[in-house]
Order: structure tokens, then sequence, then C-alpha cells
């Protein structure tokens, strides 16, 4: 009796298996200054920033939102301007004036539409704006999110000047936890000497007295 496989009972021989590479899992992203092992990690679309929800440290610049509905509505609006303005392919995208990193797209330039949600007095807004020039140049809340600063600073600014707002009003406004507002507030008041003008106190428009030092308030 003849087999068609020489030795038939013999075991074939297995080739040895290449070992398979993925992704570790087990790294995370974790705030250096909180150090929380389950960390709270906010993707701000907005300011394109990837924030630490309890401390408003940014964690990462320049986030994409990936989401389908977001691509689609941006691609339309696209479409429209190159129509309306006759924009040729990718004329926009050579415009350096537009970057993530410019001024343009500091917490200045989101404190008109802020003040304006939070129906505050017309003078608030240059004096905060003022504030957060001042804070920038001492070094104060580096490293925060612009949307971060600009909600602290507000808060500060209001408490300051006797047109108090609640961190949850300017929480809502601004889209960022009342944690963070109130860590940039913590900053900026304990250097609040170096942040508030002389002229301010003594026109009566700002008084020291007024800032909390509780900020459960």
């Amino acid at each position: 009796m003849a087999y068609a496989q020489p030795f038939p009972l013999a075991q074939p021989l297995q080739k040895p298996q290449q070992p398979t590479f993925g992704p570790d899992l087990a790294v995370r992203l974790i705030c250096p200054d909180c150090r929380d092992p389950n960390p709270n990690i906010i993707e701000e679309f907005s300011s394109g920033d990837l924030v630490c929800g309890t401390c408003g440290l940014v964690l990462g610049d320049r986030v994409v939102d990936t989401r389908s509905e977001w691509r689609k509505t941006l691609g339309q609006c696209y479409k429209a301007l190159e129509q309306a303005f006759n924009l040729t392919l990718g004329a926009s995208a050579s415009r350096s004036s537009l970057s993530v990193g410019s001024k343009a797209a500091g917490p200045e330039s989101l404190l008109s539409r802020y003040c304006n949600h939070l129906d505050l007095p017309p003078n608030v807004e240059p004096i905060c704006a003022d504030i957060i020039g001042k804070a920038r140049e001492l070094g104060i809340a580096d490293g925060r999110s612009p949307v971060s600063i600009a909600g602290g600073a507000i808060y500060f600014t209001c408490h300051l000047l006797g047109k108090v707002k609640s961190a949850r009003d300017i929480s809502t406004v601004a889209g960022v936890s009342e944690g963070t507002i109130k860590l940039v507030y913590r900053l900026y008041y304990a250097e609040r000497e170096k942040l508030v003008k002389e002229e301010w106190i003594k026109d009566g428009r700002a008084k020291l007295e007024r800032l909390p030092v509780d900020t459960t308030k």
C-alpha cells in the first residue's frame, strides 16, 4: 500500500511565528502638573488645544476635529467661500497670517465675545485685556490655553471692578470647567498687586479688597 505523502504519521514542521507588534495600550497621557492616574483630558476644538480639565494646562496644540459632521460642514463652507471670492484651490493654505500660533488666536481675541454673552459693561474688556498682557509679560499662567486664560481673567476682572460673575456663568460661556477658571484666577490673585494698575485704584474703578480669597464664591 502506497501513501501519497511519505511518512504520513510524522508531524509536519511548523514555521516559527513572527512576533507581532502593536501600540502599547498601557501608555496614557497624564498631566505633568496634576499627575492624576485618571486624567480629565479635554479636546477644545474651538482653540485647537488638548487641555487638562483639572488644571487647564495645555498638553497639546493643533488638535484637528475628525468628526464627520464637522468635516462635512467645513467642506461646504470652504466651497461656498471659494465660489464667492473666486479663490483658487489651496489659496487659503498659503496665507501664513491665519496660522494657529498668531496673536489673533490669543485670549484677547475671545474677550469681546465672552463679555457680550455675559452682558458685562464696556469698561471690563479693555481692563481685562491689560491684565492679560501684563500677566504675559510676567510669565503668569504660561502654558494655559487661551480659553482658560480668558475665562480666568474675566473672573478676576469682574470681581476687581465689582461686576461679579460666577465661575459657573463664565464656564458656560467659555466652555471650560469651573476648576480651570479658578486655577487661573488663583495665579492672578497671587500677583494681584503687579497686575492691577495704580490709576484704576485711585479713580475708584478697582479695589483689591473685592477679590475673594476663597475661589468657591
